[in-house]
């Protein structure tokens, strides 16, 4: 049999195809060879497949919608427990039977047997990036060498914000968990209303079975706009 047409077989490919071919069809019906009821009947099929095909492209960008935000409520969810379990885990208080009820793995207990960190860290910070800190965290103790003592498998950093020239607060409660780093630089970022206040930070090392050690100082700094 000969090939009579040559319609795509992408939806979306014969959309654009097909729009010529009834009007084109309803003004040469007579030297086409085709009845008016030929050409109702195709006019009644395009405006079907219009309706539907648009219904199919709305319900496609609706549900594109839908999964981007719900990854982006996932995301920040996700981060809020993060945050959260990172205190808990922090605090040497909690005991297996509280961690394993919030689905919290209990801190490891092999391995070498570190002790509770003893020493703080000292925050430094660059706030040259816009609307973004840079955090470099080393040992009070050993300020001269980069990178966690032994036994600390990371720091957890705390950030409160104040206006320009408003002391640090002196109560850690008065801070928010900002971030667990294991690696430094740290970047904690903000958003443009946070523009032009101070930044002050307080961090404490935990070590390989989440005990946390002592206070830092506390380091502060504008977030640049």
């Amino acid at each position: 049999m000969p090939n009579i047409h040559t319609m795509p077989r992408a939806d979306g490919d014969f959309d654009a195809w097909q729009t010529n071919f009834p009007a084109y069809a309803a003004a040469h019906s007579r030297d086409l060879g085709l009845s008016e009821a030929d050409i109702m009947a195709l006019e009644d099929g395009q405006t079907g497949w219009r309706k539907d095909f648009d219904q199919v492209t709305d319900a496609r960008a609706y549900l594109a919608s839908a999964v981007a935000g719900k990854n982006d409520a996932r995301e920040n969810f996700a981060a809020l427990i993060r945050g959260a379990a990172t205190r808990i885990q922090a605090n040497p208080a909690i005991d297996d039977a509280q961690r394993a009820a919030l689905g919290l793995n209990a801190p490891r207990t092999t391995g070498p047997a570190y002790p509770i960190p003893d020493s703080a860290p000292l925050v430094m910070i660059d706030s040259a990036p816009r609307l973004a800190h840079r955090l470099r965290l080393v040992d009070s103790e050993h300020p001269t060498r980069a990178g966690k003592p032994r036994g600390i498998f990371a720091a957890a950093i705390y950030v409160a914000l104040t206006p320009p020239g408003q002391q640090a607060p002196a109560d850690p409660a008065d801070y928010r968990f900002a971030a667990t780093a294991t690696r430094f630089p740290a970047t904690i970022e903000f958003t443009g209303a946070d523009a032009g206040q101070t930044a002050h930070y307080l961090a404490r090392w935990l070590s390989t079975r989440c005990e946390a050690g002592p206070w830092s100082r506390a380091a502060s700094a504008t977030v640049a706009g």
